[in-house]
């Protein structure tokens, strides 16, 4: 891993799958975890079409997983490819793998990273029609969403009807919502909501605290 992930980084994913593919040469058989470390590696250095070249050619030697196919997916959505993705998760179903939560998280979030809001929302909506068991990082991605684009009251409405759906904010979503009233609406809504985390219970972290300076910093007080 350790390897791979240097020749990726020095821009030469060729030998790092040279690696891989001469693993058992050295002891080291490939196994299905030594290939989604290979396919993770080549995705988050945005290597996506070499990633998916070699997941296609081995996919069914080493029994690609739920894993496997949640890595390209997040490859192709860190690059904004957000079709080749959703293609990838009608072929995942076609070989009979259920797409797990993250999945889905991993679709939602390449939406908005790609900057289509209206997408995202309605691949939400699907969601909830599914009944899918959304989580935290569900609606923290929403808020973030939502808030990254301006659109603060709807971020906001987001937050209220997730704490209305019974699932409790985390300290990142706290985080989020702060974030996003520094920059597109007002520091003094962004004190107001921290105030709220302390009194909840929540701990603020570094970020929390970053964030917050910034904005103040930057509103001048």
């Amino acid at each position: 891993s350790i390897i791979t992930e240097r020749y990726v980084a020095a821009g030469k994913p060729d030998r790092a799958v040279n690696v891989f593919l001469s693993m058992h040469e050295h002891g080291c058989p490939q196994d299905l975890n030594s290939f989604n470390t290979i396919l993770d590696v080549l995705c988050k250095a945005k290597r996506v079409e070499k990633a998916y070249n070699l997941f296609k050619v081995f996919r069914g030697r080493f029994k690609a997983d739920c894993v496997s196919y949640n890595i390209i997916a997040n490859g192709w959505c860190l690059i904004k490819r957000t079709p080749k993705a959703l293609e990838l998760l009608g072929e995942m179903v076609e070989r009979g793998l259920d797409p797990s939560l993250t999945t889905f998280n991993i679709m939602l979030k390449g939406y908005f990273r790609a900057g289509q809001i209206k997408e995202a929302w309605e691949f939400f909506l699907q969601m909830k029609k599914r009944k899918c068991e959304i989580d935290v990082v569900t609606y923290t991605t929403l808020v973030h969403g939502f808030g990254v684009v301006g659109e603060i009251k709807k971020a906001r409405k987001v937050f209220d009807e997730m704490v209305g759906e019974g699932v409790l904010p985390s300290v990142a979503t706290y985080n989020a919502l702060i974030q996003v009233l520094c920059k597109k609406d007002s520091v003094e809504n962004a004190v107001v909501v921290f105030e709220e985390m302390v009194s909840k219970g929540y701990v603020p972290n570094v970020t929390t605290y970053n964030v917050l300076i910034r904005g103040l910093c930057h509103a001048g007080n």
